[in-house]
């Protein structure tokens, strides 16, 4: 419960301080860039009712390491060609949002690059929940509050790039924890004794 309350809270940090430190005008826009980030609502739909519950049935520790890197991997190609696309179209995208975005290109690339560590992150901790691979997920609270607290010494987080680039450094502690919480799982999944692989 504490994590779930958490990353809710977590959520609205970026918002919260712009609020706090920033202007109106930066407010907007951030919440403006947010509204691109629907593109990666499709596949972690489809990640959490199809890939989940087939990654939950495997046993194999060779299947499960194979599959884990499969997904993430995916994730992580969509990831780089969305980054690609915003970095060599911004202004179709941006005049999506409309005329008076046209000049925040920068900060697209760079709502691109958060929202795809955000999606990839949030991937690997759906498949560690689906293999119970979670027991010190509490961590992931004090390393993003100690991440955040270095970061607002050293980060304009009153203009809107500051705010993104503080965005993607919190997720940081959340992107190493789960790569541990996995090669953990994995560990003690081979050491018990792998039972018979599901067939895929």
């Amino acid at each position: 419960m504490p994590t779930t309350i958490f990353y809710c809270v977590q959520g609205q940090v970026t918002i919260w301080l712009m609020g706090v430190f920033g202007k109106a005008g930066s407010v907007a826009d951030l919440g403006a860039l947010g509204r691109l980030s629907v593109m990666f609502v499709v596949i972690t739909s489809v990640m959490t009712t199809i890939v989940v519950p087939r990654f939950a049935k495997y046993q194999s520790p060779q299947l499960l390491r194979r599959r884990f890197a499969q997904i993430i991997g995916a994730f992580l190609m969509f990831d780089l060609f969305v980054v690609a696309v915003a970095a060599l179209l911004p202004g179709p995208i941006l005049w999506v949002l409309g005329h008076k975005y046209a000049a925040l290109r920068h900060e697209l690339l760079l709502m691109m690059i958060l929202t795809g560590i955000n999606s990839t992150t949030e991937a690997m901790w759906l498949l560690n929940s689906a293999k119970a691979w979670i027991e010190y997920s509490w961590l992931h609270i004090p390393g993003t509050l100690i991440t955040q607290a270095i970061l607002l010494a050293i980060l304009e987080v009153s203009t809107l790039r500051g705010a993104l680039l503080f965005g993607i450094f919190s997720l940081i502690p959340s992107v190493l924890l789960n790569l541990w919480l996995a090669a953990r799982g994995l560990r003690a999944i081979a050491a018990n004794g792998a039972l018979s692989p599901v067939s895929p």
